[in-house]
């Protein structure tokens, strides 16, 4: 098993963030924001980085914007989730 620093050092050199960004853009122009409210590759880094140490801290799962990290069995793992609905999820409070 890796060790977290390594874990995240990996992800964060495989993890696509031009992808990420124009999956932003086109989010953003949908909604009606200007080009410049999506976040640069070296904000979207810092941002994946910090939800990533976060779910680490935790031991579960966090979430900023549209980055979403999850621990699991010591795994940390990096996801782009520009939509998500869970309508029962008012059940289980």
């Amino acid at each position: 098993m890796y060790k977290i620093k390594e874990q995240i050092n990996l992800i964060m050199a495989d993890f696509d963030f031009h992808k990420s960004q124009a999956i932003m853009e086109v989010v953003f122009q949908r909604a009606g924001k200007k080009r410049m409210d999506v976040p640069s590759i070296s904000e979207l880094k810092d941002i994946a980085k910090k939800c990533l140490l976060k779910a680490n801290e935790k031991n579960s799962t966090f979430e900023f914007g549209m980055f979403e990290a999850i621990k699991i069995n010591g795994t940390l793992e990096l996801r782009l989730v520009p939509e998500k609905s869970n309508p029962l999820s008012s059940l289980f409070r």
